[in-house]
């Protein structure tokens, strides 16, 4: 698997991730539209189209995300985060005035523990509420992506936001520091990094 990340400034440097297998892709927090992934990615116009992974639900992680669902795209996401999708209380859409549309489409209701294979690769679900009630992370051999759970640095997401909540963050971090250390993570914001060198921060 190709693992490509996209970023805009313009949308709070979130980082949209192009996962390329053989004969499928998928994106992991859709911030960039697909039309723009395809300037970036061309491979993708070719491949099957298989799934938008959430790590959660706001809006500087879903802004794209109908771009991805018209070309057939499955959205999964967490229960808690599922509701926030269509909810600009919620996913916090109401700060950009209107500039962003949510989310009002299907998806489908992924759990902790719960086996994705996307692609040819095989990926854990793993809950990690803090961030956001239904924050998730996705693990698969060496590498995992936490959204807005853990960055690069040792810094974490906010818990100042609608269900975020500091202790849940806190036993969320230190659930990850129990996995291996040299797992590349691939976090919502920022540079891919080393698990041990996050974890040497706290």
């Amino acid at each position: 698997m190709e693992i490509f990340r996209l970023t805009d400034d313009k949308k709070f440097a979130s980082n949209c991730y192009i996962l390329v297998s053989e004969k499928s892709f998928s994106v992991v927090d859709p911030s960039i539209s697909y039309e723009d992934a395809l300037m970036s990615v061309p491979a993708i116009s070719s491949l099957e189209p298989e799934y938008v992974l959430l790590t959660h639900g706001h809006l500087d992680h879903i802004w794209e995300i109908d771009t991805y669902v018209e070309r057939g795209l499955k959205v999964l996401v967490s229960e808690e985060d599922g509701k926030m999708l269509s909810d600009t209380a919620l996913n916090c859409a109401f700060m950009l005035r209107g500039k962003i549309n949510s989310y009002k489409g299907e998806y489908q209701v992924i759990k902790d523990g719960e086996a994705i294979k996307v692609g040819d690769n095989d990926f854990k679900v793993i809950s990690t509420p803090g961030h956001t009630k239904g924050s998730l992370c996705y693990l698969s051999d060496e590498i995992i992506f936490t959204g807005d759970t853990l960055f690069a640095g040792g810094s974490y997401g906010r818990y100042d936001l609608p269900s975020g909540n500091r202790e849940e963050l806190s036993a969320s971090l230190r659930k990850l520091f129990m996995l291996p250390e040299d797992l590349r993570v691939y976090s919502g914001h920022g540079e891919a990094t080393k698990l041990k060198d996050t974890k040497s921060f706290f």
